[in-house]
């Protein structure tokens, strides 16, 4: 089963989002804060980041999810179609936040396209 990291400042949407990525059919693993504090055993497929999360640690969360996931795609929640942050441009795909069908959408796209697992 692909796995999903999401991870964000915000406990609410943090619960909002797993519930809808559930329906990606992957399992979701949800995490409050600006680092990535998984088991190093611990593989993903798809990192979520939530606008919420500092830019600097958005760029820092790209580069270590690569390092240990070389295959893991990046979606990037934006609060804004017009989001300037350095870190869009090492993402694989930008999504609005407040649609849960486009958020779905997204998700599915980048999970059929890569991954660290088979």
């Amino acid at each position: 089963m692909r796995r999903i990291l999401d991870i964000g400042m915000d406990k609410g949407l943090l619960r909002s989002r797993a519930a809808v990525l559930e329906s990606a059919h992957a399992e979701v693993v949800s995490h409050y804060g600006p680092d990535l504090e998984v088991g190093e055993d611990d593989e993903f497929d798809l990192l979520v980041l939530c606008h919420s999360i500092p830019e600097k640690s958005r760029l820092s969360l790209i580069v270590d999810a690569h390092r240990r996931w070389p295959g893991v795609r990046i979606l990037q929640i934006s609060d804004s179609e017009f989001d300037p942050a350095p870190s869009l441009k090492y993402v694989d795909r930008v999504t609005v936040w407040g649609s849960p069908a486009q958020l779905i959408a997204a998700a599915k796209e980048l999970l059929e396209t890569g991954g660290t697992q088979d």
